[in-house]
């Protein structure tokens, strides 16, 4: 399943994300959940505002826990290894 988010972006690279899904394929983003950057392949995480959901930086308290989650290893890695064989210009739209 796959959220559609409306204009939010990567707080690491400005890449606008349009939609998202959980790391394991099915679930939607909620506060909390984290977030794999298609353009840069960073970590971020999903946090609920008055505005809805959007994209933050990781927490200094967060980056250990978060990085250390072989989960997020793996999807990291996956975009790494998948970007490496399908390239793309850098994106040009940013918000």
């Amino acid at each position: 399943m796959t959220l559609s988010l409306g204009n939010a972006s990567c707080p690491h690279c400005g890449y606008v994300v349009d939609s998202t899904m959980g790391l394991d394929g099915s679930k939607v983003p909620n506060d909390g959940s984290v977030t794999v950057c298609f353009n840069c392949a960073k970590v971020s995480m999903f946090q609920q505002t008055a505005f809805g959901l959007r994209i933050r930086m990781l927490s200094e308290d967060e980056v250990g826990p978060v990085m250390g989650d072989a989960v997020v290893q793996r999807a990291v890695q996956a975009l790494l290894e998948f970007r490496r064989t399908n390239p793309f210009p850098p994106t040009e739209q940013r918000l």
